[in-house]
C-alpha cells in the first residue's frame, strides 16, 4: 500500500475485503506506524482481528458515526498521524438526513458525497505532515450492461491509485478431507503499474 495515497479494496459479500486490510493493518503496526479501522458495518470482529496479529491497543477504532462525521474523522486523523486508516464500507454509509428518515423512502445521498470527500482525502494526503494511507472497502456489482460497478461510481476510480478487485473462486473450495474449511480468493490489481497481476490465496475464517 503506497503512502499518501488511496486505495480500494473491493469484491461480493464476504470476499475477505476486511480481512486483507486487517493484514495490511497488523503489518503497518508492526512497522511502528499507527491504525485506525472505522467500522460503519458495526462488524468488526475484535478476536478474529487479533489473531491475525491487529494490536488492539494500539488501533484507533471508531463506529457507530454517520458519513459526515466519518468523513470528519479521516481528515483529522489523517492530519495528525503516520499509518494506515480503513473505512469500512461505503456501502454501510448513512448520512444525518438519511439516518433521520422515518419509513420513507429517500435518495442515496452518500454516492453524490463520495467524489467531494476522496478529492478532499487526496488533498489532505499530499499536505499533511505524516505519510498515511487510506483503504477504502467497498462491494461491487455487475450492472445490467455487464459493467463493474461501485457504489461512488467513476468518481472512485479517479481518486485511487490502487484498486484491488477480491472474488470468491467457487470451484476452488478449501477442504479438509471431505469438509470444506475455506475458499481460494482471487485478488487481482484493476489499477497502478501492476494492473493484470493476480494472485490466489487461501480464506479460512
Amino acid at each position: 500500500i503506497l503512502l499518501r495515497r488511496i486505495a480500494q479494496f473491493s469484491g461480493r459479500y464476504s470476499c475477505g475485503k476486511s480481512t486483507l486490510a486487517a493484514y495490511v493493518i497488523a503489518e503497518a503496526q508492526q512497522r511502528g506506524l499507527d491504525a485506525a479501522w472505522l467500522d460503519c458495518e458495526n462488524r468488526f470482529g475484535f478476536d478474529y482481528f487479533e489473531k491475525l496479529g491487529v494490536n488492539l491497543d494500539k488501533l484507533d477504532y471508531e463506529h457507530g458515526l454517520v458519513a459526515e462525521d466519518y468523513f470528519a474523522y479521516v481528515h483529522k486523523w489523517i492530519a495528525k498521524n503516520s499509518g494506515v486508516i480503513v473505512l469500512d464500507s461505503v456501502a454501510a454509509l448513512l448520512t444525518k438526513n438519511e439516518s433521520e428518515e422515518e419509513d420513507r423512502p429517500s435518495i442515496p445521498e452518500v454516492p453524490r458525497m463520495i467524489p467531494t470527500f476522496l478529492k478532499k482525502v487526496t488533498n489532505g494526503l499530499s499536505l499533511a505532515k505524516g505519510e498515511s494511507a487510506f483503504i477504502v472497502l467497498n462491494h461491487e456489482k455487475i450492472d445490467f450492461d455487464g459493467a463493474l460497478k461501485v457504489i461512488g461510481g467513476r468518481s472512485v476510480e479517479h481518486f485511487v491509485t490502487q484498486w484491488l478487485r477480491l472474488r470468491r473462486m467457487t470451484t476452488k473450495t478449501v477442504k479438509k478431507g471431505a469438509n470444506q474449511i475455506g475458499d481460494t480468493i482471487e485478488i487481482s490489481m484493476k489499477k497502478d503499474a501492476r494492473q493484470f497481476d493476480k494472485v490466489e490465496t487461501e480464506l479460512i475464517p
